[in-house]
């Protein structure tokens, strides 16, 4: 694991999933191209909870400046010595979550969720602080790691068909109460009972102003039904699926959002969590997600810079046909993980 400059200032620290709350994914190391063929393996720590869809590990760890914490994929949380790798204390959920999921530390306290609850620990002992239960019948699963940002924990579920209907989070960070909660679909399910969708895969991230931003996911079912093909149980464009969203941090109000793919058949998430950025003087946020896309959006005029398409483009847009196709991406393609910036 390489050394960056953590939220608290320290060196050597990745206290958030995506290292800090502009989420760059950067580190200030002496690690480079010239000599990373050098590094050698200082310790193994095994991960033996059985595995779900995804594996055993979905997440990226974090580390403050003694620990490394990691959450594998039946929720539960390893506590790491840096330096030897040996267990400090281990707190086991045993809840399977297909991911991504993850970790955020902050304030002594190490912040998570299983599939259903979000919770914080003792960063010394493991010890549960509290669990907040989230889900229910509208909102089926947590997959997303927290972001701590001004007291408040950041979190969101997602939901699927029937009546899902995913949303974000703020939790007092203290007590784990519900500040606020944002609905991530803006309006009325047409037909609930097959329909659904909404909700972060991965974590959000916060500008100096508190400002939010959030990439959203896809409506459901995705491609449609015998009986409602391309997507007609949710007919028209589903704002704010596959959407930028973004709020205000303290209070949860919509501040703006743009939709990327408007009434998507194909799963098309927009689900890389956002890039907060500076460009030739400009605040700028950068977005990605499945369709491939990857857009810059200027932060203050709300309007969009440039967008370029990576990956191999087949039968992408517009509606679906009525025989077998090649569809790409596909529905693990485009832009699936998180994406970094440097300079």
């Amino acid at each position: 694991m390489a050394g960056c400059r953590g939220e608290s200032g320290s060196e050597g620290t990745w206290r958030l999933p995506n290292a800090d709350l502009a989420a760059t994914r950067a580190v200030s190391s002496p690690i480079d191209a010239g000599n990373v063929a050098q590094l050698e393996v200082r310790w193994r720590h095994p991960l033996t909870a059985p595995p779900t869809y995804s594996g055993i590990i979905a997440s990226t760890p974090v580390a403050d400046d003694t620990t490394v914490y990691v959450q594998d994929l039946q929720s539960n949380v390893h506590a790491l010595d840096r330096e030897t790798g040996k267990p400090r204390w281990i707190h086991r959920y045993r809840a399977p979550n297909e991911g991504p999921n993850g970790l955020a530390v902050d304030d002594a306290r190490v912040y998570g969720a299983t599939d259903a609850d979000a919770f914080a620990l003792s960063a010394e002992t493991g010890e549960e602080l509290w669990s907040r239960h989230l889900t229910g019948p509208t909102e089926q699963f947590v997959d997303v790691a927290p972001v701590v940002w001004g007291g408040l924990v950041f979190l969101s579920t997602v939901g699927y068909s029937p009546r899902g209907r995913g949303a974000i989070y703020a939790l007092d960070a203290a007590t784990g109460e519900i500040r606020w909660r944002f609905v991530a679909i803006r309006d009325p399910l047409r037909f609930p009972l097959e329909s659904g969708g909404g909700g972060l895969w991965y974590p959000v991230s916060v500008d100096a102003d508190g400002r939010l931003y959030a990439g959203n996911s896809n409506p459901t079912p995705w491609g449609g039904t015998p009986e409602r093909p391309n997507g007609a149980a949710f007919p028209g464009p589903m704002p704010y699926t596959d959407s930028l969203i973004v709020l205000d941090a303290r209070s949860g109000k919509l501040l703006w959002a743009d939709q990327v793919t408007p009434h998507d058949v194909r799963d098309y998430d927009f689900q890389a969590t956002p890039i907060l950025a500076t460009l030739s003087g400009k605040e700028v946020v950068l977005g990605a997600g499945k369709a491939g896309r990857v857009i810059a959006w200027d932060r203050e005029t709300r309007k969009r810079l440039w967008e370029t398409p990576v990956g191999l483009r087949l039968n992408d847009v517009g509606p679906l046909p009525n025989h077998r196709v090649t569809v790409c991406p596909g529905l693990l393609g485009g832009v699936e993980t998180p994406m970094a910036y440097a300079e």
